[in-house]
């Protein structure tokens, strides 16, 4: 009886594999085991992080400096680019200046922020 038990147990173990193997697999199918594996994982790089000083220093430095670039050109993005004028009718917006090589002619240009061009006009005269 004893012998077929173990003859059992070492068939099972040939086909199903060891205790360890069994154990692994069944804690990667369970529900909390992505949020346990993350939870360990950050514990582990917040202790590298405190060993190695200088390096989460410049490590730090170089998020805090990427982040506020970012938020930096995207923030004039965002008001150059996305946001409307802040006048009753952005289409009619013009544009005049006067030509340094001809004083005498003034240039006029229909400004389209959606097209992003300028339709010029000439303005005939001097000032």
């Amino acid at each position: 009886m004893v012998e077929e038990r173990s003859a059992a147990r070492r068939a099972a173990l040939i086909e199903l594999g060891g205790v360890e193997q069994i154990r692994e697999s069944v804690r990667d199918v369970r529900a909390g085991a992505l949020v346990d594996q993350l939870r360990q994982d950050l514990f582990y790089a917040i202790r590298a992080l405190g060993r190695n000083r200088g390096f989460t220093a410049v490590a730090v430095s170089t998020l805090a400096l990427g982040i506020g670039a970012n938020t930096a050109i995207f923030s004039i993005v965002d008001t150059v680019v996305f946001r409307p004028l802040p006048y009753k009718d952005p289409a009619r917006l013009f544009k005049i200046w006067v030509d340094r090589q001809n004083p005498s002619t003034t240039s006029l240009s229909l400004i389209s922020r959606t097209s992003g061009s300028e339709r010029r006009l000439r303005a005939g005269g001097g000032r």
